[in-house]
């Protein structure tokens, strides 16, 4: 109608400029409408990552701050070798966090919502929170192995004093001059006996000070169990010297 100069050729033509017009504004509009929806679903599938990732460490943070060290040395062995356990399945879980970090400074530079920086901050520190946490609790289980070890060491110790100790309540009262020889021999082994137990004592107590400087919350542990250790061989030498006065 227009190529043949119908007589309303210029209200056709103005029709079709309108249409087209309209049409590429709603063209424009569905574009900006779909942009619009893909970022609110970036947000709120942000949010929702948020959540699990707050809920995923929090859940952690019960074993990260766990003030269980354990009865003994195998009681604490145990427990790190869980730890262990913990902290690979941390690590499997960090590159979760670089991809919510990745996702979270891209929707930051896209959206500048301050709930959204905010959530990330938080997020983050939490994450940063349980790492440190971890940490110190991995330090506390190889400090509290060492505390065992030394709890072990004087408590063989003490067995062993135990054992001279039996040796010296044998009654020495006779006048058999063979079974005071072969006691006057047997004294002489437990004396040897005792030599070793008292270098082992001066071992301990080097333990003991370098333990007291390292760990200042088990301080009064170890002392109470050095302490007990000395008494102990201070009575195994005085009946070393009262059997040695008998004999």
């Amino acid at each position: 109608f227009v190529k043949r100069c119908h007589f309303e050729s210029a209200e056709i033509t103005q029709q079709m400029e309108a249409i087209s017009e309209a049409f590429e504004n709603l063209l424009a509009k569905v574009k900006s409408q779909k942009e619009a929806l893909v970022v609110k679903q970036r947000v709120y599938q942000f949010f929702r990552d948020c959540e699990e990732m707050e809920d995923w460490i929090n859940s952690q943070l019960t074993v990260a701050s766990s003030e269980d060290y354990g009865k003994d040395l195998d009681d604490v062995d145990r427990l790190i070798h869980n730890f262990d356990l913990f902290l690979a399945n941390l690590n499997t879980h960090e590159d979760k966090l670089t991809q919510f970090n990745t996702f979270a400074n891209e929707l930051i530079n896209d959206v500048h919502d301050q709930e959204i920086e905010t959530r990330t901050k938080d997020v983050r520190g939490l994450w940063d929170g349980l790492l440190e946490l971890a940490m110190a609790r991995k330090e506390a289980l190889v400090g509290a192995k060492k505390v065992h070890s030394f709890d072990k060491k004087i408590d063989d110790t003490l067995d062993w004093i135990l054992e001279k100790e039996a040796l010296l309540t044998i009654d020495v009262n006779c006048q058999d001059v063979e079974m005071i020889q072969e006691m006057k021999q047997k004294q002489l082994g437990i004396r040897q006996d005792v030599k070793a137990i008292n270098e082992q004592v001066m071992a301990v107590n080097k333990d003991a000070d370098v333990l007291v400087a390292t760990y200042p919350d088990a301080v009064d542990h170890i002392v109470a169990k050095r302490r007990e250790l000395l008494r102990a061989v201070e009575k195994l030498d005085d009946m070393v010297k009262q059997r040695d006065s008998q004999l």
